[in-house]
């Protein structure tokens, strides 16, 4: 996030009332009638955001502009290149006191991360890359091993950053047969043919820009159950969840 977008998340944390007028502006909450449950959680809407505040200090004034889960990291255990460590995001969660769904995003140091995260979020993005790609397989055993060692289920979704070809749809089969609650994509093709690989039994989440929310309820009426919006170039476009709020015919 841009060092100005931060100083005014700062501010408005100081401000009383600040956070309910954000609210009145930008937020156009689905009705009651109109919330969805997916992966066992009850989301307000199916918009959520990623790619903004990454070290989890502002996610209550983010959720203020309409979207109903916020994406935290990806961390790295040393905290270089930019990156928060897992104990720095539990820190600013326990002191946002939340009151938005969080999911944590996983891209490196999977086990130990989700590990420290796990009874601080309400679940985790598993990034599948170039990168990790060959390594995914065991990662999810790990992850779902671990998982058994909690009373509370957190959901655990692949992101398929890769997109989805012929040599992703054996980790799709792997991941249903593991125990994975739902999967990722990053485009309208890929929702397509993942609801066809699938037969849309899985719950799935897209990733689009925030500078192209006229396509939210195409992506919804193609079979994603959630739309994660992220910025384009770092800006974050305040009424981008107002916008598709209308077009979701949501007042």
């Amino acid at each position: 996030m841009a060092g100005f977008m931060y100083n005014m998340m700062s501010l408005r944390r100081s401000i009383p009332g600040a956070s309910a007028l954000v609210r009145a502006c930008y937020s156009r909450q689905f009705p009651e009638d109109k919330a969805s449950e997916v992966f066992g959680l009850r989301f307000r809407s199916p918009l959520g955001l990623s790619g903004m505040d990454k070290s989890g200090r502002y996610l209550n004034q983010l959720s203020d502009y309409g979207f109903s889960f916020v994406c935290v990291g990806p961390p790295e255990l040393s905290g270089k290149d930019g990156y928060s460590t897992p104990s720095a995001i539990i820190s600013n969660i326990r002191k946002s006191k939340p009151r938005t769904i969080i999911a944590a995003s996983l891209e490196y140091d999977f086990l130990p991360s989700f590990s420290m995260l796990y009874d601080f979020v309400d679940l985790f993005i598993v990034e599948m890359t170039e990168h990790n790609s060959d390594l995914m397989e065991e990662v999810l055993d790990e992850l779902v091993g671990q998982r058994l060692c909690y009373d509370r289920h957190i959901p655990i979704i692949l992101h398929f950053r890769t997109g989805i070809n012929p040599e992703t749809e054996s980790i799709i089969d792997f991941s249903r047969l593991s125990g994975i609650d739902g999967l990722g994509v990053d485009s309208k093709d890929d929702v397509v043919k993942l609801a066809e690989i699938t037969s849309g039994r899985v719950p799935i989440m897209v990733w689009t820009s925030m500078e192209n929310p006229e396509i939210v309820p195409s992506l919804i009426g193609e079979g994603a159950s959630l739309v994660v919006m992220e910025p384009e170039n770092g800006k974050f476009r305040k009424g981008a969840a107002k916008k598709a709020f209308k077009l979701l015919n949501v007042k």
